[in-house]
């Protein structure tokens, strides 16, 4: 499932036409990342204990739009608009469902975005809308969407057609 995945969000980043980069653990020539650079998709190695610094790193120093693989129901329109708006100068951020996000756009550098974040915790989401406040990035929050984290999530989204049978 995570094969397909992987596969389904970069489908979907490169068909919005912006750049896409993979960011990868542990090992760079896993078939799959070889696949996404096949693709044309720039692959790099991810940095850090836990999600904080490696999301850090994927922004580097550049405007950015974040996502998992984890989130079926965010589609092409969803992405696209984010990455719109972030060229726009506009931060985006996609809540999910279990108090997380699947989606964070930020339209410069900003570091300090993915500090006193409770990773993988439901208080992720309020803990980055607070992040978003101090750093003052007014921030576009579209509808919650669920992600995938629980078989029960898995079922959902076989149900609504988002997933196939695994």
């Amino acid at each position: 499932m995570q094969r397909w995945l992987i596969q389904d969000r970069l489908r979907c980043a490169a068909a919005t036409g912006y750049p896409v980069e993979l960011h990868v653990t542990p090992d760079l020539r896993h078939p799959q990342f070889l696949r996404a650079r096949r693709m044309g998709l720039r692959v790099r190695r991810q940095r850090g204990r836990d999600l904080g610094p490696r999301l850090r790193q994927a922004q580097a120093q550049r405007p950015a739009v974040l996502i998992g693989t984890d989130c079926p129901a965010l589609g092409r329109a969803g992405l696209r608009s984010a990455l719109e708006q972030v060229a726009q100068g506009r931060a985006v951020c996609i809540p999910a469902r279990d108090g997380g996000y699947v989606l964070l756009g930020l339209p410069r550098a900003c570091p300090a975005m993915f500090h006193a974040i409770d990773w993988g915790s439901s208080r992720v989401m309020a803990q980055t809308r607070r992040q978003l406040r101090r750093l003052e990035f007014p921030a576009l929050e579209p509808a919650a969407l669920a992600d995938l984290d629980t078989a029960a999530d898995y079922l959902r989204e076989r149900r609504a057609g988002r997933l196939p049978a695994f």
